[in-house]
């Protein structure tokens, strides 16, 4: 089981912006897609980070 959580970062600020926290797991074939929010506050890019939680 994978745990983690998700966030945009914008590189020229250092802001994150939460997505919230995804649970994986290889063996749970049936799991829903992940759907992103795409309202950040401004168009320059951004960097989508997936970071490991420790259980």
């Amino acid at each position: 089981m994978w745990i983690g959580k998700v966030f945009y970062w914008d590189p020229a600020t250092g802001r994150k912006f939460d997505q919230g926290v995804i649970k994986a797991s290889a063996s749970d074939k049936s799991a829903p897609g992940v759907t992103f929010k795409k309202n950040l506050p401004s168009p320059q890019d951004w960097i989508l980070i997936f970071e490991a939680i420790k259980p």
